[in-house]
């Protein structure tokens, strides 16, 4: 059996092996690593589990660098304070991890426009960004509308 992708976070916590069963078996191809982040009162990041409930004392890029060397194909991370904001992505800590791990980063939370994605994409060494909010819009009472950009997304050269 085969999978596309699998995509682990907070199940690592407690079974770190899991990452490296899976990559031998699935392939390192299939296997995402998501990390959530957030920072203590006193702005030092730490990897954040179970959607941040579950707080660590562990780097992100300590954790990063582990799950890159233990398996992973690919790191999605996600900026818990930004997420949802539509205020950027949290390009400093993404920029920092992108360019120490040997694996493909993606950048996720808190992209608003299109400036926010070219910011990511120019600025750090990420080779996608995740950008739902964007493109989705959801007001109380009324269903989740596709809002596309009507500007030309840019051309981004890797």
């Amino acid at each position: 059996q085969s999978f596309e992708k699998i995509i682990l976070n907070s199940e690592l916590q407690n079974n770190f092996k899991l990452l490296n069963d899976l990559s031998n078996y699935f392939g390192s191809q299939a296997i995402t690593v998501s990390i959530d982040v957030d920072y203590s009162f006193l702005n030092i990041p730490y990897v954040a589990f179970k959607g941040g409930i579950n707080k660590s004392k562990i780097s992100p890029l300590k954790w990063s660098k582990m799950c890159s060397l233990n398996g992973a194909g690919e790191i999605m991370i996600t900026s818990i304070k930004n997420e949802g904001t539509w205020k950027g992505y949290d390009i400093e800590l993404i920029k920092q991890i992108s360019k120490e791990v040997n694996t493909p980063v993606i950048a996720n939370g808190g992209a608003g426009s299109i400036n926010d994605l070219k910011n990511i994409l120019n600025f750090t060494d990420v080779t996608a960004a995740a950008a739902s909010s964007l493109f989705l819009f959801q007001k109380k009472g009324m269903g989740v509308l596709v809002n596309f950009p009507n500007v030309d997304v840019p051309k981004i050269q890797l």
